[in-house]
């Protein structure tokens, strides 16, 4: 892509409306001391002390944030409980400009949250312990589908993309289930853009876009090659399908074939966490904008390349360091 193609697209991203539909997470990072570190009198085991707290939205969440970061405008839809967590989630997606007036609170349920400790040594140097997830394990209130339904179609005629969030790999207590499903496709059958990151159904969507990484694309249609997996996800939703590669980008799957978008070099270390939101944001925007799947392609490389360097935290990419990025990058 040249310069200034890459510019026309870029201008056109605070014009842009996305709603983010699926599971909203809390991603919540504690900093632990290990010369603070006490014996716990009760159990004679170590008390890791906490000497910093920063959280930010996961999940969904993450994809809005970098919606919001590229400076789009952005609804979200979706559930969180009634606790503290889903308390710091609205705060936070609030913060970051979202509009979190369809978020609905259900007290039957529980945010889903990932705690990640990382223990700071003597020397210096940190590493993540074991994480800690609270996932909503119970099934969501029969009405809760019916409410996000009718929610999800008042937005269609106002929008220029829906991107969903597929993250609950449980039968139950995703925001993304049959009913939704069924209205995607439906509302993939008009000239409404909507692209589905799902972690475990990938295979249930139809008339939509997908962006799946590698893993997800061959568990999702059993194939045995990567090609063959996107022939097959592409023959099943009619849409472009985008195959995330890692390090190796984007594998694009359309009616007129198959193209390899290159990853862009990025030096250790780096911190996968988000990448594949950030990858999400990029493509949406960018096709809102007119970009062809490979140009869009090329925009998620660039915003993923950018979160991968942001060490110990979810995070987001903007329009700034997607100029910077490109010019850095060699072209061929």
């Amino acid at each position: 892509m040249k310069k200034k193609r890459l510019e026309t697209i870029l201008s056109q991203f605070p014009q842009k409306h996305v709603l983010v539909l699926g599971d909203f997470f809390l991603d919540e990072y504690l900093l632990l001391d290990s010369t603070l570190s006490e014996p716990s009198l009760e159990t004679g085991l170590d008390a890791f002390q906490v000497v910093e707290r920063y959280i930010s939205p996961g999940g969904a969440g993450t994809v809005a944030a970098n919606l919001r970061a590229l400076g789009a405008e952005v609804a979200v839809l979706g559930i969180t409980g009634d606790d503290g967590h889903g308390l710091e989630l609205r705060r936070e997606l609030s913060r970051c400009g979202a509009d979190i007036s369809n978020l609905l609170t259900v007290p039957q349920c529980v945010t889903p949250t990932y705690t990640k400790p990382i223990l700071r040594e003597p020397d210096g140097t940190s590493r993540e312990l074991n994480r800690l997830d609270i996932k909503n394990r119970r099934a969501i209130p029969a009405d809760v589908p019916c409410k996000l339904a009718a929610r999800l179609w008042d937005y269609v005629a106002t929008v220029d993309a829906i991107v969903v969030g597929d993250q609950i790999t449980e039968a139950v207590g995703g925001a993304v289930n049959g009913k939704i499903r069924a209205s995607l496709e439906e509302i993939g059958r008009t000239e409404r853009r909507v692209l589905v990151d799902s972690r475990a159904r990938g295979n249930r969507f139809r008339n939509v876009m997908l962006k799946l990484n590698v893993a997800e694309a061959m568990a999702a249609t059993g194939a045995r090659s990567l090609d063959a997996a996107g022939e097959q996800l592409w023959r099943q939703t009619g849409k472009p399908a985008f195959i995330t590669l890692g390090a190796d980008g984007i594998r694009i799957f359309t009616a007129t074939g198959a193209t390899s978008v290159a990853g862009v070099p990025v030096p250790p270390p780096t911190d996968p966490v988000g990448a594949g939101d950030s990858t999400m944001a990029g493509i949406a925007l960018a096709l809102c904008c007119g970009a062809s799947p490979a140009e869009a392609a090329e925009i998620g490389n660039y915003a993923a390349a950018i979160t991968v360097q942001k060490i110990g935290c979810t995070g987001t990419a903007s329009v700034p360091e997607i100029r910077q990025i490109f010019a850095a990058t060699p072209k061929k």
